[in-house]
């Protein structure tokens, strides 16, 4: 239900900036990926809410006013793969991933729906394309991110484990 409802409340918003072309593809892309590789989770719903709406905003400002090159997209899914390839999956605090044969599935598979997203990217129109470009990279980047959030909170819950 809390999905939905910021979802609905992203749609508003962009709706109002006439920006639903760009928010639906940067939702799509950017979603696709997250399911499956993970990436940096906040700790409240608000801050869920918020750091959403900033990466959705800069994805859409970039996608409809940054012009870039066929050869910068391409650069810009070729670090998002070796992002995904070093980092995914980042599980959630609360559904870690156990099983090392289901982690090395959803590696494989995340860099699998990259190049595959990356492919369709290229048939949108430009910026729809950039946009989408856009919202792979952004996603992925939240993949180091997350990683180190959770070596942190695994280190402290150690810690805690050894003091008590």
């Amino acid at each position: 239900m809390g999905e939905a409802i910021k979802l609905f409340i992203y749609f508003i918003i962009f709706y109002i900036f006439s920006a639903i072309p760009y928010f639906m593809i940067a939702m799509i892309f950017f979603s696709t990926i997250r399911v499956i590789a993970g990436g940096y989770h906040e700790e409240t719903y608000w801050g869920c809410f918020f750091i959403t709406l900033l990466l959705l905003s800069a994805i859409i400002i970039v996608g409809a006013k940054v012009p870039l090159n066929t050869y910068i997209r391409i650069a810009m899914l070729i670090v998002s793969i070796v992002l995904a390839w070093i980092y995914a999956p980042v599980d959630h605090p609360n559904k870690p991933i156990i099983s090392s044969q289901r982690r090395k599935r959803f590696k494989h598979l995340s860099v699998l729906i990259i190049v595959l997203l990356g492919s369709i990217s290229f048939l949108l129109p430009i910026q729809l394309g950039i946009t989408a470009v856009t919202a792979i990279l952004m996603e992925t980047a939240t993949l180091p991110v997350g990683h180190l959030v959770n070596f942190r909170r695994k280190g402290v819950e150690a810690d805690e484990d050894f003091k008590g």
